[in-house]
């Protein structure tokens, strides 16, 4: 399986679903797993964005430990896609719009929890590598960005 294929995959993942699980670890590297809704920018297939809030304990966490795993599944849970990153906070107010563009109204659940939205920053997931499981078939391709 190549790069691109990998891409594809979790474009697609993203479209039907909308969500997936960002697990940071911090300085205690005792994991911490939460939802999120990310997304690929048009012109940039290397990186997964995601926004949250200044204020959110995942924060301290890529500020102490940038190495980060994403979990994607499709919604048949016939593909499972784990995605090996460092994460980074980006304070470009250019990306941050190209990033709520892309994300739309999938941020109604995030503007509920977080009411300020002076705190809102985009993460960038810088991807290094990827897990492509297919339970049905016990395929499974490890693939180095």
């Amino acid at each position: 399986m190549e790069k691109n294929e990998v891409i594809i995959k979790l474009k697609k993942i993203i479209d039907d679903t909308g969500t997936a699980v960002l697990a940071t670890a911090g300085s205690s590297n005792i994991p911490g797993m939460r939802w999120m809704t990310p997304v690929f920018l048009k012109n940039d297939r290397d990186n997964i964005y995601a926004v949250t809030s200044s204020r959110f304990s995942k924060i301290p966490d890529i500020k102490d430990n940038n190495k980060v795993q994403w979990m994607f599944q499709s919604k048949a849970l016939d593909l499972i896609i784990n995605v090996d990153c460092e994460i980074s906070i980006q304070e470009n107010p250019a990306v941050e719009a190209e990033v709520l563009q892309a994300m739309g109204v999938r941020l109604n659940t995030f503007w509920t929890v977080n009411k300020d939205s002076s705190s809102l920053v985009v993460l960038e997931s810088r991807i290094i590598k990827a897990s492509v499981f297919t339970p049905v078939k016990s395929q499974k391709y490890l693939i180095t960005f």
